[in-house]
């Protein structure tokens, strides 16, 4: 069908806006930008804010397929549409569709499913465009979401945070020092996300780490994986600052069987390149890092307090800001992790939650 003079007038005006308003957002911000799409959904959303799109993003021929005005403004990109192509152009790089083909770097490929106009408003395949602009894709299959992150500049620090409100947001837990033939009911081992007792009225959620140490050494810790979709780049160093909140109701002044509830249950945190876990070891669960032991610093994870509480003479759970500055070299797929756990010298039952995670990394001159 040929499209009519009034269809390419609005097409036109989508795309002059698009251009307008990418180049806008460019110049006002740096280089990094990123956007959610979520299948059926017609709110998307553009850093802090979200936008009502007349078409929902769909699957087709196995593909999502997304407003490229947003695509746009969430990558800080600019759009063009001239006779029948798309150029997207985000700093160096430039992208062109047409038809089923995208042009980059002097190659063109297939694209999955072709460039659709879709009552003045152009719709393409989200990760084949994205990637060609240099951007991350994250996608969770449960919630038809995705989340497209550009990869930060050179000099563009990259921050991600977690406040645990509905979820635990991708982390995942684990216990180490002790044997793996044990029984349940002697170690009461527990991770999951869950409400946290209140404290000074409020109800926060978060990670739940609990255990009974009965090896003289339990060591309880939580993991994050990070990538490409979160802004990092491959093989590059990075200064990190990891700082956390842990909701403790042990008193500095405690005593117990091995040792105190709060001062003998150390802290740790690190930012490793290599995904932590616990290993079978000579019969027992082992760390595949270098945590060093108990009050000792290791490798790759260093000692940054303990679980003793700001206030020992107020009763409950108190909320303890705890810091860590450390560096990381991301492996060849642009990953790194974020691990904190406790170190228990304290024979017996130690309850302890993560309230809130952020950290920093700042990409260091090579």
């Amino acid at each position: 069908m040929k499209p009519t003079i009034k269809s390419l007038l609005m097409l036109s005006a989508v795309l002059a806006g698009t251009t307008a308003a990418a180049q806008a957002n460019a110049a006002s911000a740096d280089a990094s930008g990123s956007a959610v799409f979520r299948q059926d959904s017609t709110l998307v959303e553009i850093g802090t804010r979200q936008i009502q799109v007349q078409k929902a993003p769909f699957l087709h021929a196995g593909t999502l397929m997304v407003p490229a005005r947003e695509l746009a403004l969430g990558l800080n990109a600019a759009a063009q549409w001239t006779n029948g192509s798309l150029l997207l152009t985000r700093g160096g790089l430039s992208v062109k569709l047409q038809g089923s083909s995208l042009q980059s770097g002097g190659k063109t490929v297939a694209l999955p499913a072709g460039v659709q106009n879709i009552n003045g408003k152009i719709y393409i395949p989200l990760r084949a465009a994205a990637e060609a602009l240099g951007a991350g894709i994250a996608w969770n299959p449960a919630s038809k979401t995705a989340v497209v992150r550009a990869a930060a500049s050179a000099e563009q620090p990259v921050s991600v945070g977690y406040a645990f409100e509905k979820d635990a947001q991708g982390w995942t837990g684990g216990f180490a020092d002790l044997p793996v033939q044990h029984e349940d009911a002697d170690y009461q081992l527990a991770f999951n996300w869950s409400a946290l007792p209140a404290i000074d009225g409020k109800q926060l959620n978060g990670l739940k780490l609990s255990g009974m140490n009965r090896s003289d050494d339990l060591f309880m810790y939580a993991v994050k994986k990070l990538g490409a979709a979160d802004g990092l780049k491959p093989n590059t160093a990075y200064a990190v600052k990891l700082g956390f909140r842990l909701a403790t109701n042990e008193a500095s002044d405690s005593v117990g069987i091995g040792g105190s509830p709060g001062q003998s249950v150390y802290v740790k945190a690190g930012v490793v390149n290599v995904e932590p876990k616990a290993v079978e070891t000579e019969g027992d669960y082992r760390m595949n890092l270098d945590k060093g032991n108990q009050a000792t610093d290791g490798k790759d994870m260093r000692l940054v307090g303990d679980a003793s509480k700001p206030d020992s003479a107020k009763e409950g759970y108190q909320l303890k800001p705890i810091h860590l500055e450390a560096s990381v070299t991301t492996n060849a797929n642009g990953e790194a992790y974020l691990v904190i756990g406790t170190d228990s010298g304290y024979e017996g039952l130690s309850t302890l939650y993560l309230a809130d995670v952020q950290a920093e990394f700042t990409p260091q001159a090579k």
